[in-house]
């Protein structure tokens, strides 16, 4: 039987459920204040530290998260009350250049291919910046997305060419970037493109592909009679 008054107060009023994580992602923070663990299973972090929050589902009280090299729990009340969340951090890595935490992004578990507000990717941005390492980097994943387009029908090809970043149009290239993909304007890479090395480039390929296509096709296999 539930007692009434025991507490002196009104019964307390559970949160409405969070909604579950998509699978895969991971929040990160900044921690605004310092943190010292209170049991073995606990991450303790500084001020200032990024925590990626990976696991928020299985206790809703104690979340999992990493920092740097460290795993460990943390109260789901303090993240909420004493962090600030970071929106699109691999987005951000990518679009200032900033290699080293795109890889420590990556590398705690954000991933490479999410999108944005716009529905572009980290790969479209890091393109869109000319940064050439970033887009290696993120090149090297399973799938890159390499053709991913945005609300706008853009690809990292489109940006690229259009901002004259010709090694970075060259790498996208030589990936499977494909050229022919039209923007919500009708606009191709190469119809885009300004600068005449990255034209050069685009055309080159796309002279590269059809060569191949009819490399497929032996004359000899028609010409016999029946043809």
């Amino acid at each position: 039987m539930k007692m009434e008054g025991s507490t002196g107060g009104m019964p307390h009023r559970p949160a409405p459920p969070r909604p579950a994580p998509k699978p895969g992602r991971v929040k990160v923070v900044r921690a605004l204040y310092k943190y010292t663990a209170q049991n073995p299973d606990e991450l303790s972090f500084q001020e200032g530290d990024l925590l990626y929050v990976f696991d928020e589902v299985t206790d809703s009280n104690w979340w999992k998260a990493r920092c740097g090299t460290e795993t460990g729990l943390i109260p789901s009340n303090y993240v909420e009350n004493h962090t600030e969340e970071m929106d699109c951090p691999l987005h951000e890595a990518a679009r200032r250049g900033n290699l080293v935490f795109l890889r420590e992004c990556l590398h705690q578990g954000v991933s490479g291919t999410g999108l944005d507000q716009t529905g572009s990717t980290p790969l479209y941005w890091a393109s869109h910046g000319g940064h050439l390492h970033c887009v290696a980097e993120l090149l090297n994943l399973p799938n890159p997305a390499v053709n991913a387009q945005n609300k706008v029908g853009e690809t990292p090809l489109h940006v690229a060419a259009s901002r004259g970043h010709y090694e970075v149009v060259e790498t996208l290239l030589k990936q499977g970037a494909d050229s022919r993909i039209p923007n919500k304007d009708g606009q191709t890479a190469l119809e885009l493109a300004m600068n005449p090395a990255v034209i050069n480039s685009i055309q080159q390929s796309r002279s590269l592909h059809r060569t191949s296509i009819t490399a497929m096709y032996n004359a000899n296999d028609y010409a016999d009679d029946s043809d």
